[in-house]
């Protein structure tokens, strides 16, 4: 199950969340930094989770006598008691004694502040996620640290980190839809490429390919290059290989994989702001309408969701779409608000 379906319950027992709470581990910290960024509907959730396992541990804490602790103190006190030298008269002289602080120690103790502060910017700043968001019919161009190309489809979100070290991982995050043109890495050794859309990781070195992670399933279309598809089942994980015209899809539902040899250019219109559709079942279409358009469909006859169609629209005129979808399935679409509700005539 993926962390974006899972309950406060299923947060606090995954031992991959107890280590982001409970330990301090770079690179965990990393993932659940950007995957909060992703899913940000989900943070009462994790809040809960948080507080759960933060009172279990502090419960786990010994505690400490009042023994224990005057006796910590009376060591502590020992320690930073000041130390007393004796004056004789001789050769005291009737001034008061002043209290001499070394200029070089207030020196270090201040340049020490400035390094550690220098430091902690410079540590988050390298660390910062960045964040980029599409709206309703918005085509996003983006450009990783890496010289990398996005294009962000509408409706959909990319997160990742805003400075790429030489020898670090080139990761990204993806909601939505997505093209990728990746650089590819001249040295020997080099980290690849890796793409998340919820259970599916992309592993490229230099390709362009096409990810979309929609409501009902994730599906990659491989372009050019080579690239190393991994699906993350707990029961079954899964490894392909995927070449040019190769294309993917993870069911949702079922967890079932399917590969196919496919034009990649059909599934690409949208770059051009076109939505095409070469035999497309009236679900894949749906689909499509809501991440387009940031719209809900309800279908009152769900006889329909098999039969396909075929046709190019421009992305930006919705009711031209949805005329022409009423004439070939023989419907009457009903808009209220963001809601269109489509009834067989």
């Amino acid at each position: 199950m993926p962390y974006s379906d899972f309950s406060t319950e299923d947060f606090v027992k995954d031992s991959y969340f107890q280590a982001w709470v409970l330990q301090d581990d770079p690179e965990v910290n990393s993932f659940w930094e950007l995957w909060i960024e992703l899913y940000p509907e989900k943070e009462k959730t994790v809040s809960a989770a948080m507080e759960i396992l933060l009172e279990k541990n502090i419960q786990n804490i010994p505690v400490v006598s009042e023994k224990q602790v005057k006796k910590a103190w009376e060591q502590l006190n020992k320690t930073i008691a000041p130390k007393v030298i004796p004056i004789t008269n001789a050769a005291y002289s009737g001034a008061t004694p002043q209290k001499t602080v070394s200029w070089r120690l207030m020196a270090a103790a201040v340049a020490g502040l400035v390094m550690l502060a220098f430091g902690f910017l410079y540590y988050r700043e390298q660390h910062k996620i960045l964040t980029y968001t599409s709206v309703n019919s918005q085509i996003m161009p983006i450009t990783l640290p890496d010289g990398s190309e996005v294009i962000l489809n509408a409706n959909s979100s990319v997160a990742f980190k805003k400075h790429w070290a030489a020898s670090s991982p080139r990761e990204v995050w993806l909601k939505g839809e997505a093209f990728f043109s990746v650089t590819k890495k001249p040295l020997k050794g080099q980290p690849t490429f890796t793409v998340h859309a919820n259970k599916v990781q992309v592993q490229v070195l230099g390709t362009q390919f096409n990810v979309a992670d929609r409501a009902t399933k994730t599906q990659v279309i491989l372009n050019s290059g080579k690239i190393k598809l991994m699906v993350a089942d707990a029961h079954r994980p899964t490894a392909l290989t995927m070449l040019p015209g190769d294309y993917v899809a993870l069911n949702k539902t079922n967890e079932k994989i399917i590969k196919l040899k496919v034009n990649p250019e059909a599934f690409s219109g949208w770059r051009s702001q076109k939505l095409q559709f070469k035999n497309t079942p009236l679900a894949e279409i749906i689909a499509q309408i809501e991440q387009t358009y940031g719209t809900k469909i309800i279908l009152t006859d769900t006889s329909l969701l098999d039969r396909t169609f075929t046709g190019t629209f421009p992305n930006n005129n919705l009711p031209v779409l949805l005329q022409t979808l009423e004439k070939a399935f023989q419907l009457q679409i009903n808009q209220k608000g963001q809601t269109l509700t489509f009834i067989k005539n």
